[in-house]
């Protein structure tokens, strides 16, 4: 399953969902943010919002759900064959001792940069999601500048991916010290 799900782009995915969700199911809508005149409390208006944006969310994290999970059973595989994983079960310790206390803290490096690279190329992977479900976001923003060559706002959105892409690799970094005892910042 996790190579079919890496296999498959992105909008093959969400033409996927929309058919069993929102057309079979009938669960969600199909495109939009919100239903038309829609009148109610600020809550219940947050509510139809989230509505709107459940199957659009679904489809963003079952579309890198795949590369994910490949990512963490290969560095989960790497950190089980290590030398520390043989002598700490050589030691006596108990398996999920050995998995959740030595393998899994030392697989979750490589596994926190591809969590947190997931997060920020959320916003520039929605453009296509944005476009199929007719959501009125910053990919439709951006994609609407440039068709009319509006460079100015192209550019401001792009500079706003590369602060948040800055801001995610710092979060990164960061998220090592907490981690991984070993990676420490000196004064």
């Amino acid at each position: 399953m996790t190579i079919v799900g890496y296999s498959i782009p992105v909008f093959i995915i969400v033409l996927l969902f929309i058919y069993v969700f929102a057309v079979i199911l009938r669960w969600f809508p199909v495109s939009g943010m919100s239903t038309p005149n829609f009148s109610g409390t600020p809550f219940q208006a947050f509510l139809d919002r989230l509505y709107h944006l459940a199957l659009p969310l679904m489809v963003l994290t079952a579309g890198s759900l795949g590369g994910m999970t490949r990512y963490v059973r290969a560095a989960m595989i790497d950190a089980l064959h290590m030398d520390y994983i043989k002598t700490a079960r050589a030691k006596g310790l108990k398996e999920k001792v050995v998995i959740y206390s030595h393998a899994w803290r030392n697989a979750l490096l490589p596994v926190i940069t591809l969590i947190i690279g997931w997060l920020m190329s959320v916003f520039s992977g929605s453009l296509v999601v944005e476009r199929m479900f007719n959501l009125h976001g910053m990919g439709k923003f951006y994609i609407d500048a440039l068709s009319n060559q509006d460079y100015n706002v192209a550019l401001a959105i792009q500079m706003f991916y590369i602060v948040i892409a800055l801001i995610g690799n710092l979060i990164t970094d960061l998220s090592y010290g907490l981690v991984d005892p070993r990676v420490r910042v000196n004064r």
